[in-house]
């Protein structure tokens, strides 16, 4: 698959594979992508979509240039996967209560933002 027929979240995909746990940033996107494409705007929004619609296991390792560094799981210090499993657990439970659970679900998203 090359660039121009590559969907953006392909593209954020291939490039957290290649960055192995040293991860991406959006800011690797906006400035000079990886694979050399165009830039994305939008790289947190292309997380969300890896990890909502195509299950892909995601997390952050910190910040680097005053930049969320997105990981692929396997790539995750123990301490921080077991963080993103609980945060999981959390938003799965605030789904089950209704109109309570949705506080409890943007101050979730707040504290744990993809």
């Amino acid at each position: 698959m090359t660039e121009s027929t590559a969907t953006q979240c392909e593209r954020v995909h291939a490039a957290l594979e290649a960055a192995g746990a040293r991860g991406i940033t959006s800011y690797d996107f906006a400035t000079r992508p990886p694979d050399g494409g165009h830039r994305i705007m939008r790289v947190a929004a292309r997380i969300l979509d890896l990890k909502n619609r195509h299950g892909v296991k995601i997390g952050s390792a910190g910040r680097r240039d005053g930049h969320k560094v997105y990981v692929l799981a396997e790539y995750l210090p123990p301490l921080v996967a077991d963080i993103d499993r609980a945060a999981a657990r959390l938003r799965a439970s605030a789904a089950e209560h209704g109109s309570q659970g949705q506080a409890l679900q943007l101050t979730i998203d707040h504290e744990f933002a993809a």
